[in-house]
């Protein structure tokens, strides 16, 4: 019994000690030095937005353009939008002489055209509607590029009477480089 007693004075003991204690653990207060107050950016207002004004659309192949216009000239357009049509007298082309980088030279009307690098490039005269006269004649010539008999892409250029074009490249044969010259224009006018 002694060394229960003694157990049990033990314990009391511990209690007494733990309770005495200065500040119980709980109501320990820790102070910081109070932070700094920060300093609020400025509120930008937001700018409305403004539409810009709309541009010409640069293309190098018809894909790019929206439907029922095709790329001339690197821009979106139609074959209609490059002639003047009303007025008193009209002219039209018949016929053209062109001559090629290959070394061909032919004679064509509307729809006529040929190829070059086995049928890869192939171009032709487009159809113009009954134009006002003008000191030279513009004449557009589409531009197709097959791959394997498929057409790969397609574009318009416009030469004048005496113009040569760029060179023309196909995007998946490098090695093609053509150009055309508009050598003679025969127009005939009402």
């Amino acid at each position: 019994m002694k060394k229960m007693l003694f157990g049990l004075g033990v314990i009391i003991l511990l209690f007494i000690i733990g309770c005495s204690s200065e500040t119980p653990l709980e109501q320990q207060i820790i102070t910081e030095p109070a932070p700094e107050p920060i300093a609020e950016a400025p509120v930008e207002e937001p700018v409305p937005e403004v539409e810009a004004a709309p541009v010409n659309l640069s293309c190098s192949l018809t894909a790019d353009c929206e439907a029922g216009k095709q790329c001339i000239d690197g821009q979106c357009g139609t074959i209609e939008a490059l002639y003047t049509t009303d007025c008193a007298s009209t002219c039209n082309f018949e016929e053209v002489v062109i001559s090629t980088s290959d070394g061909e030279t032919y004679t064509l009307g509307k729809g006529q055209g040929s190829y070059t690098a086995a049928g890869a490039l192939e171009w032709k005269l487009l159809s113009v509607p009954n134009y006002c006269p003008m000191e030279k004649a513009l004449v557009p010539i589409r531009i197709i590029m097959k791959n394997y008999s498929r057409i790969v892409g397609e574009h318009a250029l416009t030469l004048r009477e005496g113009e040569t074009s760029e060179v023309i490249t196909h995007s998946a044969i490098p090695d093609i480089e053509f150009t055309v010259t508009l050598d003679r224009v025969v127009e005939s006018c009402s």
